[in-house]
Protein backbone atom coordinates (compact mmCIF):
# COMPACT_ATOMS: atom_id res chain seq x y z
CA UNK A 1 0.00 0.00 0.00
CA UNK A 2 3.03 2.66 0.15
CA UNK A 3 3.77 1.96 -3.49
CA UNK A 4 -0.13 3.14 -3.96
CA UNK A 5 0.17 6.19 -1.64
CA UNK A 6 3.18 7.24 -3.55
CA UNK A 7 1.31 6.93 -6.87
CA UNK A 8 -1.20 9.05 -5.30
CA UNK A 9 0.95 11.52 -4.46
CA UNK A 10 2.72 11.76 -7.87
CA UNK A 11 -0.85 11.82 -9.30
CA UNK A 12 -1.70 14.70 -7.30
CA UNK A 13 0.79 17.08 -7.78
CA UNK A 14 0.52 20.27 -9.54
CA UNK A 15 2.87 19.11 -12.73
CA UNK A 16 0.44 16.96 -13.72
CA UNK A 17 -3.39 17.91 -12.21
CA UNK A 18 -3.72 19.75 -15.24
CA UNK A 19 -3.62 16.80 -17.32
CA UNK A 20 -6.70 14.73 -15.23
CA UNK A 21 -9.52 17.44 -16.24
CA UNK A 22 -12.76 16.83 -14.63
CA UNK A 23 -11.90 12.83 -13.39
CA UNK A 24 -10.44 13.43 -9.58
CA UNK A 25 -11.08 10.89 -6.89
CA UNK A 26 -8.69 9.79 -4.17
CA UNK A 27 -6.80 6.59 -5.33
CA UNK A 28 -6.64 4.98 -1.69
CA UNK A 29 -10.67 5.87 -1.02
CA UNK A 30 -11.41 3.76 -4.95
CA UNK A 31 -8.87 0.67 -4.11
CA UNK A 32 -10.49 0.74 0.12
CA UNK A 33 -14.06 0.84 -1.02
CA UNK A 34 -13.50 -1.93 -3.72
CA UNK A 35 -13.01 -4.13 -0.96
CA UNK A 36 -15.04 -3.06 1.72
CA UNK A 37 -17.59 -3.52 -0.54
CA UNK A 38 -17.10 -7.15 -1.88
CA UNK A 39 -16.38 -8.31 1.84
CA UNK A 40 -19.66 -6.14 2.89
CA UNK A 41 -21.23 -8.11 -0.28
CA UNK A 42 -19.40 -11.74 0.01
CA UNK A 43 -22.58 -13.79 1.20
CA UNK A 44 -24.85 -12.15 -1.99
CA UNK A 45 -22.17 -12.40 -4.77
CA UNK A 46 -21.24 -16.08 -3.15
CA UNK A 47 -24.81 -16.88 -4.47
CA UNK A 48 -24.28 -14.54 -7.70
CA UNK A 49 -21.03 -15.95 -9.00
CA UNK A 50 -21.23 -19.34 -8.57
CA UNK A 51 -23.05 -20.66 -11.67
CA UNK A 52 -20.52 -18.24 -13.43
CA UNK A 53 -17.24 -19.45 -11.54
CA UNK A 54 -18.33 -23.28 -12.57
CA UNK A 55 -18.90 -22.29 -16.18
CA UNK A 56 -15.15 -20.40 -16.16
CA UNK A 57 -13.84 -22.82 -14.07
CA UNK A 58 -14.79 -25.89 -16.64
CA UNK A 59 -13.67 -23.54 -19.16
CA UNK A 60 -10.02 -22.83 -17.73
CA UNK A 61 -10.01 -26.66 -17.02
CA UNK A 62 -10.85 -27.21 -21.55
CA UNK A 63 -8.31 -25.03 -22.29
CA UNK A 64 -5.47 -27.14 -20.27
CA UNK A 65 -6.91 -30.62 -21.19
CA UNK A 66 -6.84 -29.43 -24.95
CA UNK A 67 -3.08 -28.13 -24.44
CA UNK A 68 -4.07 -24.93 -25.38
CA UNK A 69 -2.60 -22.98 -22.84
CA UNK A 70 -0.09 -20.88 -25.71
CA UNK A 71 -2.79 -20.79 -28.26
CA UNK A 72 -4.50 -17.31 -27.44
CA UNK A 73 -7.20 -17.34 -30.46
CA UNK A 74 -8.51 -21.03 -29.50
CA UNK A 75 -8.47 -20.03 -25.70
CA UNK A 76 -10.68 -17.34 -26.62
CA UNK A 77 -13.34 -19.63 -28.03
CA UNK A 78 -13.37 -22.24 -25.18
CA UNK A 79 -13.41 -18.93 -23.10
CA UNK A 80 -16.59 -17.41 -24.65
CA UNK A 81 -19.11 -19.08 -22.45
CA UNK A 82 -16.90 -17.71 -19.19
CA UNK A 83 -16.83 -14.23 -20.48
CA UNK A 84 -20.60 -13.76 -20.94
CA UNK A 85 -21.13 -15.63 -17.63
CA UNK A 86 -18.59 -13.72 -15.80
CA UNK A 87 -20.32 -10.23 -17.73
CA UNK A 88 -23.53 -11.35 -16.53
CA UNK A 89 -22.04 -11.53 -13.06
CA UNK A 90 -20.56 -8.09 -13.31
CA UNK A 91 -23.46 -6.56 -14.79
CA UNK A 92 -25.60 -7.71 -11.96
CA UNK A 93 -22.91 -6.89 -9.31
CA UNK A 94 -23.15 -2.98 -10.58
CA UNK A 95 -26.52 -2.76 -10.67
CA UNK A 96 -26.52 -2.96 -7.24
CA UNK A 97 -23.84 -0.81 -6.82
CA UNK A 98 -25.45 1.77 -8.76
CA UNK A 99 -29.39 1.11 -8.57
CA UNK A 100 -29.57 -0.78 -5.40
CA UNK A 101 -31.25 -3.59 -7.22
CA UNK A 102 -30.70 -7.60 -6.24
CA UNK A 103 -30.42 -10.52 -7.95
CA UNK A 104 -32.76 -12.34 -8.41
CA UNK A 105 -35.76 -10.17 -9.23
CA UNK A 106 -39.00 -11.81 -7.93
CA UNK A 107 -41.58 -11.01 -10.52
CA UNK A 108 -45.50 -10.91 -9.10
CA UNK A 109 -48.18 -13.36 -11.01
CA UNK A 110 -49.98 -10.23 -11.56
CA UNK A 111 -47.24 -8.25 -13.30
CA UNK A 112 -48.75 -5.04 -14.12
CA UNK A 113 -47.64 -2.23 -17.22
CA UNK A 114 -45.92 -0.23 -13.95
CA UNK A 115 -43.60 -3.13 -13.03
CA UNK A 116 -42.51 -4.13 -16.72
CA UNK A 117 -41.83 -0.67 -17.45
CA UNK A 118 -39.65 -0.67 -14.74
CA UNK A 119 -37.59 -3.63 -15.12
CA UNK A 120 -37.06 -3.06 -19.06
CA UNK A 121 -33.75 -0.89 -17.88
CA UNK A 122 -32.77 -3.15 -15.90
CA UNK A 123 -32.79 -5.48 -18.57
CA UNK A 124 -31.02 -3.49 -21.09
CA UNK A 125 -28.42 -2.30 -18.83
CA UNK A 126 -27.05 -5.93 -17.29
CA UNK A 127 -27.60 -7.27 -21.47
CA UNK A 128 -26.14 -4.29 -22.50
CA UNK A 129 -23.01 -4.88 -19.76
CA UNK A 130 -22.70 -8.65 -20.40
CA UNK A 131 -22.19 -7.71 -23.98
CA UNK A 132 -19.73 -5.06 -24.44
CA UNK A 133 -17.74 -7.21 -21.31
CA UNK A 134 -17.56 -10.27 -23.83
CA UNK A 135 -16.48 -8.56 -26.65
CA UNK A 136 -14.03 -6.60 -24.37
CA UNK A 137 -12.58 -10.00 -23.83
CA UNK A 138 -11.85 -10.87 -26.95
CA UNK A 139 -10.90 -8.22 -28.04
CA UNK A 140 -8.03 -7.98 -25.77
CA UNK A 141 -7.48 -11.86 -27.02
CA UNK A 142 -6.93 -10.67 -30.01
CA UNK A 143 -4.99 -7.85 -29.35
CA UNK A 144 -2.69 -10.24 -27.28
CA UNK A 145 -2.34 -12.45 -30.35
CA UNK A 146 -1.41 -9.72 -32.84
CA UNK A 147 1.41 -8.14 -30.24
CA UNK A 148 3.09 -11.57 -28.82
CA UNK A 149 1.51 -14.51 -31.41
CA UNK A 150 0.95 -17.83 -29.74
CA UNK A 151 4.65 -17.55 -28.09
CA UNK A 152 5.32 -18.97 -24.73
CA UNK A 153 7.35 -17.32 -21.84
CA UNK A 154 10.38 -20.10 -23.02
CA UNK A 155 10.05 -18.42 -26.76
CA UNK A 156 10.15 -14.96 -25.74
CA UNK A 157 13.48 -15.46 -23.56
CA UNK A 158 14.98 -17.93 -26.04
CA UNK A 159 14.55 -14.84 -28.49
CA UNK A 160 15.55 -12.41 -26.30
CA UNK A 161 19.16 -14.37 -25.38
CA UNK A 162 19.97 -14.82 -29.29
CA UNK A 163 19.03 -11.11 -30.01
CA UNK A 164 21.60 -10.43 -27.36
CA UNK A 165 24.11 -12.40 -28.37
CA UNK A 166 23.72 -11.30 -31.93
CA UNK A 167 24.03 -7.82 -31.09
CA UNK A 168 27.23 -8.55 -28.90
CA UNK A 169 28.55 -9.57 -31.97
CA UNK A 170 27.76 -6.69 -34.39
CA UNK A 171 28.59 -3.07 -35.00
CA UNK A 172 27.98 -1.30 -31.21
CA UNK A 173 26.66 1.82 -33.21
CA UNK A 174 24.04 0.25 -35.88
CA UNK A 175 22.85 -2.07 -33.01
CA UNK A 176 22.10 1.60 -31.23
CA UNK A 177 20.55 3.15 -34.07
CA UNK A 178 18.08 0.12 -34.09
CA UNK A 179 17.46 0.20 -30.84
CA UNK A 180 16.80 3.76 -30.76
CA UNK A 181 14.36 3.33 -33.53
CA UNK A 182 12.33 0.65 -31.99
CA UNK A 183 12.44 2.59 -29.11
CA UNK A 184 10.07 5.74 -30.37
CA UNK A 185 7.24 3.65 -31.57
CA UNK A 186 7.59 0.89 -28.44
CA UNK A 187 7.22 4.43 -26.47
CA UNK A 188 4.35 5.78 -28.77
CA UNK A 189 2.41 2.08 -28.50
CA UNK A 190 2.64 2.15 -25.06
CA UNK A 191 1.69 5.70 -24.07
CA UNK A 192 -1.42 4.53 -26.81
CA UNK A 193 -2.07 1.91 -24.80
CA UNK A 194 -2.24 3.52 -21.67
CA UNK A 195 -4.93 5.96 -23.26
CA UNK A 196 -7.12 3.01 -24.17
CA UNK A 197 -7.36 1.51 -20.89
CA UNK A 198 -9.91 3.77 -20.34
CA UNK A 199 -12.18 1.49 -22.54
CA UNK A 200 -11.46 -1.69 -20.48
CA UNK A 201 -14.17 -0.32 -18.32
CA UNK A 202 -17.06 0.58 -20.68
CA UNK A 203 -18.99 -2.11 -19.06
CA UNK A 204 -19.65 -0.59 -16.07
CA UNK A 205 -21.24 3.09 -17.84
CA UNK A 206 -23.12 0.69 -20.26
CA UNK A 207 -24.47 -1.27 -17.05
CA UNK A 208 -26.79 1.93 -16.16
CA UNK A 209 -27.51 2.64 -19.70
CA UNK A 210 -24.80 5.70 -19.57
CA UNK A 211 -23.70 6.86 -23.55
CA UNK A 212 -20.76 6.49 -24.79
CA UNK A 213 -20.16 10.00 -25.39
CA UNK A 214 -20.64 10.90 -21.96
CA UNK A 215 -18.56 8.48 -20.75
CA UNK A 216 -15.61 9.99 -22.72
CA UNK A 217 -16.44 13.34 -21.92
CA UNK A 218 -16.18 12.50 -18.12
CA UNK A 219 -12.63 10.86 -18.36
CA UNK A 220 -10.80 12.38 -20.54
CA UNK A 221 -7.94 13.33 -20.17
CA UNK A 222 -4.62 11.56 -20.40
CA UNK A 223 -3.75 10.95 -16.52
CA UNK A 224 -7.50 9.82 -16.18
CA UNK A 225 -6.52 6.37 -17.37
CA UNK A 226 -2.98 6.39 -15.17
CA UNK A 227 -5.10 7.10 -12.28
CA UNK A 228 -7.32 4.06 -13.79
CA UNK A 229 -4.59 1.65 -13.95
CA UNK A 230 -3.01 3.02 -10.38
CA UNK A 231 -6.36 1.88 -9.05
CA UNK A 232 -6.26 -1.68 -10.56
CA UNK A 233 -2.51 -2.16 -9.84
CA UNK A 234 -3.19 -1.82 -6.32
CA UNK A 235 -6.32 -4.09 -6.26
CA UNK A 236 -4.66 -6.84 -7.74
CA UNK A 237 -1.24 -6.71 -6.22
CA UNK A 238 -2.83 -8.47 -3.22
CA UNK A 239 -4.60 -10.17 -4.72
CA UNK A 240 -2.35 -12.26 -7.01
CA UNK A 241 0.12 -12.24 -4.09
CA UNK A 242 -1.95 -14.32 -1.89
CA UNK A 243 -3.13 -16.49 -5.28
CA UNK A 244 0.66 -17.04 -5.70
CA UNK A 245 1.43 -17.95 -1.93
CA UNK A 246 -1.62 -20.21 -2.11
CA UNK A 247 -0.58 -22.07 -5.19
CA UNK A 248 2.64 -22.74 -4.01
CA UNK A 249 1.59 -25.08 -1.64
CA UNK A 250 -0.41 -27.10 -4.51
CA UNK A 251 2.72 -27.39 -6.91
CA UNK A 252 2.60 -30.39 -8.88
CA UNK A 253 6.31 -31.43 -8.07
CA UNK A 254 8.26 -31.44 -10.94
CA UNK A 255 8.28 -33.67 -13.66
CA UNK A 256 9.48 -36.61 -11.29
CA UNK A 257 6.14 -36.35 -9.21
CA UNK A 258 3.23 -38.51 -9.79
CA UNK A 259 1.04 -38.55 -12.45
CA UNK A 260 -2.24 -38.42 -10.38
CA UNK A 261 -0.70 -36.33 -7.57
CA UNK A 262 0.30 -33.67 -10.10
CA UNK A 263 -3.33 -33.74 -12.24
CA UNK A 264 -4.64 -33.25 -8.92
CA UNK A 265 -2.26 -30.61 -7.94
CA UNK A 266 -2.76 -28.70 -11.38
CA UNK A 267 -6.90 -28.98 -10.94
CA UNK A 268 -6.51 -27.22 -7.59
CA UNK A 269 -4.43 -24.61 -8.94
CA UNK A 270 -6.76 -23.76 -11.27
CA UNK A 271 -9.86 -23.87 -8.74
CA UNK A 272 -7.94 -21.14 -6.85
CA UNK A 273 -6.71 -19.24 -9.56
CA UNK A 274 -10.17 -18.85 -10.90
CA UNK A 275 -11.42 -18.20 -7.64
CA UNK A 276 -8.70 -15.07 -7.15
CA UNK A 277 -9.04 -14.22 -11.23
CA UNK A 278 -13.48 -13.53 -9.80
CA UNK A 279 -12.13 -11.77 -6.73
CA UNK A 280 -9.78 -9.44 -8.66
CA UNK A 281 -12.98 -8.31 -11.06
CA UNK A 282 -15.59 -7.87 -8.91
CA UNK A 283 -12.89 -5.87 -6.43
CA UNK A 284 -12.16 -3.86 -9.15
CA UNK A 285 -15.31 -2.95 -10.26
CA UNK A 286 -16.64 -2.04 -7.10
CA UNK A 287 -13.11 0.18 -6.90
CA UNK A 288 -13.99 2.02 -10.31
CA UNK A 289 -17.38 2.51 -9.61
CA UNK A 290 -16.77 4.35 -6.40
CA UNK A 291 -13.77 6.40 -8.74
CA UNK A 292 -16.93 7.43 -11.41
CA UNK A 293 -19.54 7.90 -8.82
CA UNK A 294 -19.76 11.68 -9.63
CA UNK A 295 -20.80 11.10 -13.12
CA UNK A 296 -22.09 7.96 -13.18
CA UNK A 297 -26.22 7.64 -13.08
CA UNK A 298 -27.39 6.01 -9.67
CA UNK A 299 -29.84 6.16 -6.98
CA UNK A 300 -29.72 8.79 -4.58
CA UNK A 301 -27.79 8.18 -1.21
CA UNK A 302 -25.46 5.46 -2.79
CA UNK A 303 -21.87 5.48 -2.97
CA UNK A 304 -21.66 8.62 -0.63
CA UNK A 305 -18.05 8.99 2.03
CA UNK A 306 -19.72 9.13 5.69
CA UNK A 307 -18.14 12.11 7.42
CA UNK A 308 -19.65 10.58 10.78
CA UNK A 309 -16.92 7.55 11.32
CA UNK A 310 -19.50 5.15 9.53
CA UNK A 311 -18.26 3.22 6.16
CA UNK A 312 -18.85 4.12 2.72
CA UNK A 313 -22.62 3.51 1.45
Amino acid sequence: MAVCAIVEAILTSGYVRVLVAQFQFNIMDAVGYGYYRVWQERTYLGKLAFFPFLIKLACVIGVYVLGLESNILRQGLILFPAYLAEGWMLAQFLRTLLKDERWPVFVPEQAGQDFLTKLMPRARGIIAATLVYTLLELFTNILRYVTFGNLTPEDMTRMSEEAAKQKAGGDAAVAGTADFLMFVPSVLLLLGAIWMFRFVWLYIPYAVLMPLRDYLKAVAGFMSSVKMIAVFFCVAVPIMFSASLIMQLFQGGGADADPTLQALGDFVGMFIMTIFDMALALVSTAALVWAMRDFLPKKTGLLMLRTDGDQPK
